[in-house]
């Protein structure tokens, strides 16, 4: 994937591979694999694109038991890709910020309820050993 691509460059990449291929194939809707060598990119790649395109509505899949194949469902909606990636912030980083936002308050928690238990178990130590120290005063 070229540094100079943003997700908006990419998305207009594989859907015109997706009709390219597609025409060449009589309307066949070609596979994952199929658009990413067309590209020159990794199949993994492709599956990426693929999703977040189909949760945009742009392409849809067919899936069968050896492959998934990918046919345009609505390529205005590609317009709607906010146009430089920088500006606007992905889902995957919005995710990510939301994911260390959980777990630093989740840690908060945790060392909270961990300071609680060991004021407890202070207390209670005190309390037994003001009680111990009774028992051996009452029993002298």
């Amino acid at each position: 994937m070229d540094s100079e691509h943003d997700f908006y460059q990419e998305a207009h990449l594989f859907v015109a591979a997706v009709r390219i291929l597609a025409y060449q194939r009589k309307n066949t809707p070609p596979t994952v694999k199929e658009i990413c060598r067309l590209l020159s990119f990794s199949s993994e790649w492709g599956g990426m694109m693929c999703r977040r395109l189909q949760k945009l509505g742009v392409v849809d899949i067919i899936t069968d038991s050896f492959q998934i194949r990918v046919f345009v469902d609505d390529h205005r909606k590609l317009e709607e890709i906010p146009r430089h990636e920088k500006e606007a912030e992905s889902g995957f980083d919005r995710d990510l910020e939301k994911f260390r936002e959980e777990k630093k308050n989740l840690t908060g928690k945790v060392e909270a309820i961990q300071a609680e238990l060991t004021e407890k178990k202070k207390g209670l130590f005190a309390d037994l050993e003001k009680k111990l120290k009774e028992q051996q005063k009452n029993s002298r």
